[in-house]
């Protein structure tokens, strides 16, 4: 018999002895013994050794006392040098029992079924180390009671390393590294953060920081600052190439089939408090830009829908709908429309007002360029340039004689002839009639008339009520109708009129040139200067450049056209897109499943216990 036999031999004939002497102690290796069995080994071997061939259990460890508070299994290293293991468990190859089972069925609230106490505030190592190369899961928690309000893990840890570190270092393992399955109401990851720091941070070589995949209609990021106010979502580039937040909702970004009904951003805001200037910062957007791309960019592809709505629902509002401050040297608003084959006449800017108010004066578009200080210096209100009409004006309320397609409130200049269009009387739907302003070097008003003599070759004329507070500098002149005797001015102009003579009994067509002379050319004489200086700006500049065969740029009204960025998605995108995608469904194909298997081995385990017990 081997020197192990003989030592299991031994072992169990003290056990026999240890139970029949009741009230005695036995000592191997020690001879004042301090327990039932105490062992004391000194040579390199193993103390206590069994090993059970049968289907028995190996050691069974039994507290009877209800009372009993003592430990029922400890191991004591006593030297603080040690390096060998407190309890080794091995396994052998093919089993499929469970290295180490505990069964708690207490009731007291403070009763543990494992407790690592890692001494003293010195103590270096690992509390719990788990060393696992085969195929089976690392560790398994199942709280089985529906009523159970506590933890199913609870780290605490007072020190300065990590609460919980997992790393899985196979580059080709696809599972994932933590997976919650929740059937509950709460949260699935709670975070009751304290510090200063962050309370979730993803650093990524590739792939997605936070993934959310909904089964029915949730929100896949919620950010409550309704207690200390704050940023809900801060994203940082760094200056790096990429998309701070991505959006979407369509099944293919080049040709969609399929697309939700949702809003890519939703936002409501409620800020109350104005700034010094009485303006309420804080809305729904806020964006700087540092660099030389968009501060927004947005693309829309499909055949019906607007690019942009704006709804001011508030009838009480004055501010603008749309405000832009623009401190560089290009336009404040550039529209553009790029369709080639148009089915219906085009509207690039549209503005129109559509309230019921007939009190106040309602413009459409207004125009106006001065300088910061109010005062108006050089520049265009409104500019219109076009392949046929530059400005197009209507008079929708011509049963007034005040009203007018275009008004000019002040002088009305034209590089061109002006004449009056209309439609031509004896071919309207084919051809336009066109009559032409006279022009001359000076600012004239023309009055005219028929009068009749009377038998004694004399007629008065009467002029308006308001020709001599608006005019000045009278010319006339008179041809006779019916006669060849010349008629002449009897009395020149006084009191508004003038009396003409000539052959009695005949007729008289005159007409009268004067200067005008009303308020505005009396405050503003230079107006009516027939050869001026142009300003400054212009100096060296055509106003019609084409005519003296010069560029347009040499043009005094000259504006480049506008040279909008015609990009309107990153392709990159679009590869980034398939890619997600592709991933998505291959964490949805490797989803494990519920931990069914593992709960019916408990289930199994405890009743074998049960059944050990009893016997």
């Amino acid at each position: 018999m081997n020197k192990v036999y003989a030592f299991i031999l031994t072992f169990f004939l003290c056990i026999s002895i240890v139970f029949s002497m009741q009230a005695q102690n036995v000592g191997i290796g020690e001879s004042a013994p301090n327990a039932k069995l105490d062992i004391v080994q000194t040579a390199a071997a193993t103390a206590l050794e069994v090993s059970q061939g049968g289907n028995g259990i190996g050691i069974n460890l039994i507290s009877s006392n209800a009372t009993n508070a003592s430990v029922g299994l400890n191991i004591s290293q006593n030297s603080g040098l040690s390096s060998a293991d407190g309890m080794d468990i091995s396994m052998g190859f093919g089993s499929k029992a469970w290295g180490l089972f505990i069964l708690h069925i207490g009731t007291d609230p403070f009763a543990h079924g494992q407790v690592i106490d890692m001494l003293l505030p010195t103590t270096e190592g690992i509390g719990y180390s788990l060393l696992h190369r085969g195929i089976g899961m690392g560790g398994s928690f199942e709280l089985l009671n529906t009523t159970n309000i506590s933890n199913g893990i609870q780290v605490l840890h007072d020190g300065i390393g990590r609460g919980l570190y997992l790393r899985l270092n196979n580059a080709a393992n696809t599972s994932n590294g933590i997976e919650i399955d929740y059937d509950g109401s709460s949260y699935g990851i709670r975070q009751d953060f304290n510090g200063s720091g962050w309370g979730m941070y993803n650093a990524l070589a590739e792939g997605v920081g936070v993934y959310n995949k909904h089964t029915a209609l949730a929100t896949s990021f919620s950010a409550d600052l309704s207690d200390a106010g704050g940023t809900g979502l801060f994203v940082n580039l760094e200056g790096e190439t990429g998309t701070g937040i991505d959006v979407r909702n369509v099944d293919n970004l080049t040709a969609p089939t399929v697309g939700g009904d949702g809003f890519a951003v939703s936002a409501y805001t409620n800020t109350q408090t104005p700034n010094s200037s009485g303006i309420v910062s804080g809305g729904i957007l806020l964006g700087t830009q540092f660099g030389k791309g968009h501060v927004a960019l947005l693309s829309h592809h499909a055949d019906t829908g607007r690019g942009i709505e704006l709804n001011m629902v508030n009838a009480d509002n004055a501010d603008d709908a749309i405000y832009i401050e623009h401190s560089g040297s290009g336009n404040s608003i550039t529209a553009r429309n790029r369709n080639s084959g148009p089915s219906r006449d085009i509207k690039v800017v549209d503005a129109v007002y559509t309230g019921s108010d007939i009190n106040f004066t309602h413009v459409g578009v207004y125009g106006e360029s001065s300088n910061n200080d109010g005062t108006f210096g050089f520049g265009y209100g409104v500019e219109g340039r076009g392949g046929e009409y530059g400005v197009i004006g209507h008079d929708d309320n011509p049963a007034l004689a005040n009203t007018a397609a275009v008004y000019a409130n002040g002088d009305m200049t034209a590089t061109g002839v002006k004449p009056f269009t209309i439609d031509h009387p004896q071919d309207p739907t084919q051809k336009n009639l066109r009559h032409f302003a006279i022009e001359s070097n000076e600012v004239l008003n023309m009055y005219r008339g028929i009068v009749e003599l009377d038998a004694n070759g004399k007629a008065i004329v009467n002029l308006p009520s308001y020709f001599e507070s608006i005019n000045k500098n009278f010319t006339y002149q008179l041809t006779p109708i019916g006669t060849g005797q010349q008629p002449y001015i009897l009395e020149k102009i006084k009191e508004d009129q003038f009396i003409v003579a000539g052959a009695p009994n005949t007729e008289v067509s005159w007409m009268v040139l004067a200067n005008r002379n009303d308020p505005y050319i009396q405050k503003y004489p230079h107006k009516t200067m027939v050869e001026v200086n142009k300003p400054t700006h212009q100096q060296g500049k055509y106003l019609r450049p084409d005519v003296y065969d010069q560029p347009a740029e040499k043009g005094v009204f000259y504006a480049p056209k506008s040279s909008l960025n015609t990009s309107i998605i990153n392709p990159d995108i679009v590869q980034d897109y398939a890619n997600l995608k592709a991933k998505t469904k291959a964490i949805d194909a490797q989803k494990e499943a519920p931990l069914r298997t593992v709960q019916e081995g408990i289930e199994a385990a405890e009743q074998r216990v049960l059944e050990q017990n009893k016997k």
